[in-house]
């Protein structure tokens, strides 16, 4: 193959595999396991495969790569390994002849997952659902949520292209049908479902900006072609869940089905450009006036609302002719969008909200006005106290994430001394440790402010009845919520923060009064549920350890028998004969 065909078709599949799929690939040959030559980008280390790696599971995926590798297809097929899918493309000298090389794409998905399929994906990494880190798990989730998912079609599409490369590369077939099957695949991207495309040239747009004067202004003639543009875009639109949900990973799940029903959306439309809002929305491009931007904008947000069912607010900023000046365009509108959210508005103009003057009230300020009227047990007024405080943290910390953190923490303050002296140190201690962990587990701005509406209303339901019932109630409700369901992956702290109380006290007023350990109560009460199943229904072995929250057939047998002395196929024989 001449030099220059090779570089031809590499900067073919490098640009395929950026811009169109972002997903690594590597060609392998069998006979020398450690050779691998590798295209595209690297994952991140927020990406599912890094965490098999940091937990020790790197020797069960190259295991399962071998097995794969040792089949005798002859066509691109798909394996599954934790959840994940790899493109398998078997490479041979010549037709009918044995596999000699494999190209290995990967990992994507399917579908994205549902938080409870999330979870059960990290448990089964983890090796068990005790895992409560919950910054590393919300590490997971996000790299979840943002691997590539491909359906069948883009997935036979990937495969043609990269068997034409593998002809290409073992001598059978010419380098410009290697290339022309790689054009057509990057052609039919859209077409296939791949918003890819769409989201870098959002994010590229938003780069170029920060490298020069007017770099961003220019409009290739290939963007030009695929996304119907005839002139850059000046106008951006910020698009959020309108309620999103104080669960960091249910947060991630919404953004990520917005995201893709706003590509949906634009991809149908000329002119339009889809684009993700870091985690938590989604983004529209496009060139407008003032009044076309608002219309786009009323017609987005209904349509997206329609097709989700649930309701999405939007914010946009036009600034006719200022296409060098994306990226600002796109920060007002992000910034209009999480001010008109706390003022409690979902349709708004950017600029009108982010030029207002600032409040003379700094957030320590309408922290103890917040403070105050929650005391006073005005719940209303309290959260329009909490929506001020909201909009002047946004204002004094500009988009920044660890300063709005800052500006929180200082808000909350007043709030947190007011409950610890209604209930007393032992308590209020617990309410502040969980406060600390909301907001400082938060990487963005959304989780942040999401993290500290869920706090505030925690505090005032504190405010209006601090007790909750006696201590004793308290750890009476979670032994009983443990005994019916035991399946549910509470830990010690999510239980010890719903009964106001830090984990160490949670852990020794539970064992005082029940007579066990937590951890022991737990297993107990799983067993007692799987002796009812196996009993009573007809589930296989693997079913039951599922309803009962074991993490694989082996961990339900071992703890099985070590309370009830035999495996659970002799229970449920014994038993029913």
């Amino acid at each position: 193959m001449p030099p220059y065909a090779a570089f031809s078709l590499q900067d073919a599949l490098i640009n395929l595999l950026s811009d169109y799929a972002p997903m690594p690939c590597l060609l392998t040959l069998p006979s020398q396991p450690q050779y691998a030559y590798a295209l595209g980008p690297v994952p991140r280390r927020t990406h599912p495969v890094y965490f098999e790696v940091q937990f020790g599971r790197l020797a069960e995926r190259d295991a399962h790569n071998r097995r794969q590798q040792r089949r005798k297809e002859a066509s691109p097929f798909v394996a599954v390994h934790s959840g994940l899918q790899d493109l398998f493309v078997p490479l041979a000298p010549k037709a009918g002849a044995a596999t000699e090389a494999w190209i290995t794409l990967g990992s994507f998905q399917a579908a994205l997952p549902s938080p409870t399929e999330a979870w059960k994906r990290w448990c089964d990494l983890r090796r068990g659902p005790a895992a409560d880190d919950a910054q590393a798990y919300l590490l997971y989730a996000r790299g979840l949520y943002s691997t590539p998912v491909l359906g069948p079609e883009a997935v036979a599409l990937l495969g043609q292209a990269f068997s034409a490369v593998g002809r290409c590369l073992m001598g059978w077939s010419k380098v410009e049908a290697a290339l022309r099957q790689v054009e057509r695949a990057k052609r039919q991207a859209l077409a296939s479902g791949l918003p890819y495309r769409m989201w870098h040239y959002t994010e590229a747009r938003r780069d170029r900006y920060h490298r020069g004067p007017f770099q961003g202004a220019e409009l290739a003639p290939w963007d030009a072609e695929e996304f119907r543009l005839t002139r850059g875009p000046d106008a951006a639109l910020a698009l959020v869940p309108r309620d999103a949900p104080a669960d960091a990973v249910q947060a991630l799940h919404l953004a990520a089905q917005l995201q893709w029903a706003c590509f949906e959306h634009c991809r149908r439309k000329p002119g339009l450009v889809a684009g993700r809002l870091g985690d938590e929305g989604a983004l529209i491009l496009t060139a407008a006036s003032r009044l076309q931007s608002r219309d786009l904008a009323l017609e987005a947000a209904q349509a997206l609302s329609k097709r989700l069912g649930w309701r999405v607010a939007c914010a946009w900023a036009c600034r006719p002719g200022q296409r060098e000046d994306l990226d600002r365009t796109i920060h007002m509108a992000e910034q209009g969008l999480r001010t008109a959210l706390a003022r409690g508005q979902e349709l708004v103009e950017a600029p009108a909200l982010v030029m207002a003057p600032e409040s003379e009230w700094g957030s320590a300020d309408l922290g103890e006005r917040l403070a105050v009227v929650a005391a006073e047990g005005a719940v209303e007024a309290a959260r329009l106290a909490r929506a001020d405080l909201q909009v002047q943290a946004l204002r004094a910390s500009q988009g920044r994430a660890e300063a709005l953190r800052v500006q929180l923490q200082w808000g909350l303050a007043p709030l947190l001394k007011a409950v610890q002296r209604r209930v007393g140190p032992g308590e209020g201690s617990g309410l502040r440790a969980a406060a600390a962990e909301a907001l400082g587990v938060a990487l963005t701005s959304g989780e942040l402010l999401r993290g500290f509406e869920a706090q505030v209303e925690e505090l005032l339901l504190r405010l209006k009845s601090p007790a909750r019932g006696g201590l004793a109630l308290r750890l009476r409700q979670a032994a009983a919520r443990l005994q019916q369901h035991p399946e549910e992956p509470a830990d010690l702290r999510s239980l010890a923060r719903e009964a106001g109380l830090s984990p160490f006290h949670f852990s020794r007023e539970f064992k005082r009064q029940t007579g066990q350990g937590f951890a022991q109560a737990r297993l107990e009460a799983r067993v007692a549920k799987a002796r009812r199943l196996l009993v009573e229904s007809e589930l296989s072995l693997a079913a039951v350890a599922g309803e009962c929250g074991f993490k694989n057939t082996a961990h339900f047998s071992t703890a099985f028998k070590r309370f009830q002395g035999n495996s659970p196929k002799a229970y449920r024989d014994k038993e029913r004969k």
